[in-house]
């Protein structure tokens, strides 16, 4: 019974998340808006993002860059309060051949 209160408690609680964006050359990408849920925040000039009190409940990150949304996976972790996510941008080829 006492394990399952402690992981009832710990799985309640929020988790800080962060980490840098990345081209997929590993390049950084600056100054662009990242989000869980109504969590958002900006890249700094290195790429690093940082998202306190995040619920453990939230499974989707957002990278916005110019109005085009990059969704990814966010694994919350069971009994930690850190989650590191990396991201990397994947170029769009927009390009239609004939």
């Amino acid at each position: 019974m006492a394990l399952f209160l402690v992981a009832l408690v710990l799985n309640s609680m929020a988790v800080d998340v962060s980490g840098t964006v990345r081209h997929l050359d590993g390049t950084p990408v600056p100054f662009v808006t990242v989000s869980i849920g109504n969590y958002v925040t900006t890249t700094g000039h290195s790429g690093y993002y940082s998202i306190s009190d995040v619920p453990r409940n939230k499974s989707q990150i957002i990278v916005t860059i110019k109005g085009k949304s990059y969704p990814e996976m966010l694994e919350m972790p069971d009994f930690y309060w850190e989650k590191e996510k990396n991201i990397i941008i994947m170029p769009v080829n927009l390009t239609i051949k004939v």
